[in-house]
């Protein structure tokens, strides 16, 4: 699972840095201000209780994709890996609020949930519900990356000055070891 959890954030951190690469300048804190500096922080254990072991609400890790016949495929071969796709859940506008809803499935099988919200005024609210969720850290909350990793779950919080998009990954440990073997990176 310590192999997973690093490689997989060592991907989300490669693919962060594309994309910050990649984005205008001009797309960042302001004009004539700087991006504040990361401070990556050691992740923490899920608040008792609020660790997805097995299942997001109602939605079990390892589901078929054909179980969710009103998803819509966004992308495959996300964050690298074949065989993952994204799909969004298609929200009825006056329902959406918000965040967008997105799942993950490698080979079919569900992985992950992404949920994301666009804009820096959307940061704080989403950061305090995830934290009244699985617990925060025990100084007070002013950083814009956070973890959690629990036997059976792995969940990553940021947000980006750049894009101005806060996001939340939660995905499977159980799924991802599978994924990370079938890559060959998971061998010794």
């Amino acid at each position: 699972m310590r192999a997973f959890a690093c490689g997989f954030a060592l991907v989300l951190l490669l693919a962060g840095a594309g994309l910050y690469a990649m984005e205008p300048a001009s797309a960042g804190a302001g004009v004539g201000q700087a991006e504040p500096p990361r401070e990556r922080a050691k992740a923490m254990p899920f608040r008792p209780g609020s660790e997805p072991a097995k299942r997001l609400d109602d939605i079990e890790w390892g589901a078929d994709v054909r179980e969710f016949p009103k998803l819509t495929l966004n992308a495959c071969d996300v964050y690298g890996f074949a065989d993952l796709c994204l799909y969004r859940v298609a929200v009825p506008p006056e329902e959406a609020g918000e965040v967008e809803i997105g799942l993950l499935f490698w080979r079919d099988r569900l992985f992950g949930v992404e949920l994301t919200t666009q804009g820096r005024k959307n940061w704080v609210p989403f950061r305090e519900m995830v934290f009244d969720e699985f617990g925060g850290p025990a100084e007070p909350a002013a950083g814009d990356e956070y973890s959690w990793e629990g036997a059976e779950a792995l969940a990553h919080l940021s947000y980006s000055y750049r894009s101005r998009k806060a996001s939340l990954l939660i995905v499977s440990v159980e799924i991802g070891d599978e994924m990370w073997r079938a890559t060959g990176l998971g061998a010794h």
